[in-house]
């Protein structure tokens, strides 16, 4: 019995293996360019035309892709995108276009597992899988020929500063990257020198996330009985960068300070009691980040 079984998995197996397939031949990146939204690949596809000869529909698609950050892959990343191609006859070839978007393709290592599917009448099965790999870094000592034209028109139109870190931006002056396009959202705040996850906090009405701190404030404790003490006491530097917030800051006079007048002020001139509570909590939120600096 179990060699009756094992003949038919061995016949089930040449059945299947002698059947047309699609694979790929070829992967390369296109040369990028300064107005690219993303890395393209090209992929060249044949159907082999094995025995029995059949045209084939299939699909290409990106089972996953990974981005190396501080040392590790980050796998929940933007995927590759591929076409839909109507059929592919035996012994022919076709060409198709995959693309990994982006706006900023520089300073990028990763790769990407990306699979062939083909629709015959026993069903959906997967003819073929690549791992592709990809490093965009900047580097003047030398880098991947496809890298050449978007490096030259990029320093020509931006001019070009090595940076030390790879979430500052070569091209504007080593200036940090807006975090939220180079990694889709999952890296959205800069504390130098690198994109970082924004802090996620508790689903509460009393709990507010700052975007100055990426910390997560409760409306009910903000200040420490140290905390009031220093403001009191007029113990901080009235300094402010912001110059809508500095109109809502008072003066220092002999040491001493009218914050906490302001702050009634704002709560009396606020037109509901949401608009209160979120302009008072804006407010003390700038006054601990400035005592936590000091």
């Amino acid at each position: 019995m179990k060699f009756i079984t094992s003949l038919l998995i061995v016949l089930i197996f040449l059945n299947f293996s002698e059947q047309s397939r699609i694979a790929f031949k070829s992967i390369n990146i296109r040369h990028m360019k300064k107005n690219d939204v993303g890395l393209i690949f090209d992929a060249l596809l044949i159907n082999d035309g094995s025995s029995p000869k059949e045209t084939l529909n299939f699909e290409v698609r990106s089972q996953k892709c990974c981005l190396l950050i501080d040392d590790f892959y980050d796998c929940e990343t933007q995927n590759i995108y591929g076409v839909k191609v109507p059929k592919l006859e035996p012994d022919k070839e076709a060409m198709v276009t995959l693309l990994w978007p982006t706006i900023i393709p520089y300073n990028r290592v990763g790769n990407c597992t990306i699979e062939i599917l083909t629709k015959r009448q026993s069903g959906t099965h997967v003819d073929d899988i690549k791992l592709i790999h990809f490093n965009t870094t900047i580097d003047v000592n030398g880098f991947p020929d496809y890298m050449l034209i978007y490096f030259n028109d990029m320093k020509k139109d931006h001019g070009y500063t090595k940076c030390d870190y790879e979430d500052l931006n070569p091209f504007d002056k080593c200036k940090p990257v807006n975090c939220e396009l180079k990694y889709f959202g999952k890296r959205n705040f800069f504390q130098y020198p690198n994109c970082i996850p924004v802090t996620e906090c508790e689903n509460d009405p009393e709990v507010i996330y700052d975007f100055d701190t990426n910390t997560c404030r409760n409306l009910r404790n903000f200040l420490s009985n140290d905390n009031i003490r220093q403001i009191e006491e007029g113990k901080f530097t009235n300094f402010i960068e912001n110059e809508n917030f500095e109109e809502k800051t008072s003066t220092m006079i002999d040491g001493k300070t009218k914050i906490l007048k302001r702050v009634r002020r704002s709560m009396n001139e606020s037109q509901t009691f949401a608009d209160m509570l979120l302009s008072t909590a804006f407010f003390i939120i700038k006054i601990v980040s400035i005592l936590n600096r000091n």
